[in-house]
């Protein structure tokens, strides 16, 4: 009953996987979205914080944004396995309700995924990477960071695109207005971190890290345009008035372009 259940969570973690047209070239991509990884994640917590011992995390900004490797990353509860394997029953480590996915959750996502196609042709991530509520832009770098690179080294040779989520943000769903020819700090963090590891062309550095969008060619007959809806939302922070900025950061024109 535990597989088949962390089977079930795995494949909704993963939204699915999808053929191409049979008129152009075959293949298969998987479709991910929303899995809200947080690696601060601790089973002993409730949704009363979150699932985070919070006085724990008081003096940990976040790990480091680029570790080598995941064999090189160790949780910061450094007592973690120890845990696991003599906490009474039940323990949580695949996670809580009202709480984020911690990472055994992930890795039993990406295992499933590897079982239905290890290689397929490419992989899109339609945002909200990264954890709710997380109190520190470090913390948010690094559950994009990370999550980004369990996704690379599962998928080490197909190409990977990303999409801005309103959690991919700092705070949730801000993300500053545009000012004409100057870059987005946080578009440029992001950029920092998903040009390492995923697959968006280096030409369109300054799009993305402008506005938040690009485009990119993912097989011979296959173009993907992405686009960043932050602004849009009815929660984005700050406000503007939609009359004198109709088209915030020209995505607009860009795509009609």
């Amino acid at each position: 009953m535990i597989n088949t259940h962390l089977t079930i969570v795995a494949v909704l973690l993963c939204v699915g996987l999808m053929a191409l047209p049979s008129s152009a070239a075959v293949g298969t991509f998987f479709h991910l979205s929303d899995w809200h990884f947080d690696p601060f994640y601790n089973e002993n917590f409730n949704s009363g914080t979150f699932c985070r011992n919070e006085t724990e995390l008081n003096d940990l900004t976040g790990i480091p944004i680029f570790p080598a490797s995941l064999a090189s990353y160790s949780i910061h509860n450094k007592d973690f396995d120890h845990r696991l394997k003599n906490s009474p029953s039940p323990h949580f480590q695949f996670g809580q309700f009202a709480c984020d996915s911690p990472q055994p959750l992930l890795e039993t996502a990406l295992s499933s995924m590897i079982s239905v196609d290890a290689n397929p042709t490419f992989i899109i991530f339609t945002g909200d990477m990264s954890a709710h509520h997380l109190k520190l832009p470090e913390r948010r770098s690094s559950a994009i960071s990370l999550g980004s690179l369990y996704i690379r080294e599962s998928f080490p040779n197909t190409p990977i695109f990303p999409s801005i989520g309103n959690n991919d943000c700092y705070p949730d769903y801000f993300l500053d207005l545009p000012i004409i020819n100057r870059p987005n700090e946080w578009l440029v963090n992001l950029w920092n971190i998903w040009s390492t590891y995923f697959s968006i062309p280096s030409s369109q550095k300054k799009d993305f890290t402008h506005g938040g969008y690009y485009v990119a060619n993912i097989t011979q007959s296959h173009i993907l345009l992405s686009l960043n809806t932050i602004w849009y939302s009815t929660g984005h922070d700050p406000a503007f008035n939609t009359t004198t900025i109709p088209d915030p950061a020209g995505q607009f024109a860009w795509l009609s372009s």
